[in-house]
């Protein structure tokens, strides 16, 4: 059980302001997010080269927190594909919460996940999710609900759905405030809390039966 403290996420310590100014992101910027281990199947390189097809974004940047493996990869790719300016690797950062609420879309195209933590982070901040179809995400991420989902690995797909939210911010907000109600809802610590004393109850009311 996950147990979020949702007003952590819903009231970061920092304004959007601060943060972007900090990572030298234009403030007039939209902010694609992704935390996580920098390891290959996040496949965090999907959402460069969705970049690259978004190119006529001229204030699309991506942060990326987190380190591991996969780092000096991702670095070289960034020159690669000519997104220096646009792609900023933060490495580990323990303010997560002030990220989230300096992004406007969170991305997670892993080709691999379990119970996808980062997404209910970045619901629980009221950011749409766009992400891949893979492990427990689709539980997660309602589609055109809460976020849009693409195949696994399929970056022309995944920047379609980057420009659908990118061209309507009112559908973003839908989905932000969507997914932060099923946050709330499923995986708060009161949520959490009310789900085991209902338990406990079930299991008390069988022993006095």
């Amino acid at each position: 059980d996950v147990g979020l403290d949702c007003d952590k996420y819903a009231t970061p310590a920092r304004t959007r302001e601060d943060i972007l100014r900090e990572l030298h992101i234009p403030q007039e910027a939209t902010v694609l997010l992704s935390v996580g281990t920098l390891r290959m199947q996040k496949r965090l390189r999907v959402v460069m080269q969705a970049m690259t097809r978004l190119r006529t974004q001229e204030q699309l940047h991506y942060v990326i927190c987190g380190e591991g493996p996969d780092m000096v990869f991702l670095q070289k790719l960034t020159e690669k594909l000519h997104l220096e300016e646009r792609v900023h690797l933060l490495g580990y950062r323990t303010d997560i919460p002030d990220l989230l609420g300096a992004a406007d879309i969170f991305c997670m195209p892993s080709r691999r996940e379990g119970c996808g933590m980062a997404a209910l982070e970045a619901m629980a901040a009221g950011l749409p999710v766009c992400a891949t179809e893979t492990g427990g995400i689709p539980r997660l991420v309602t589609r055109g609900e809460s976020g849009l989902l693409s195949p696994v690995g399929d970056s022309a797909a995944f920047a379609d759905n980057c420009a659908a939210l990118l061209a309507d911010p009112a559908q973003g907000d839908r989905f932000g405030r969507a997914g932060r109600q099923r946050v709330e809802r499923s995986f708060s610590f009161d949520a959490m809390v009310a789900a085991h004393e209902g338990i406990f109850m079930r299991l008390a009311a069988r022993e006095r039966a």
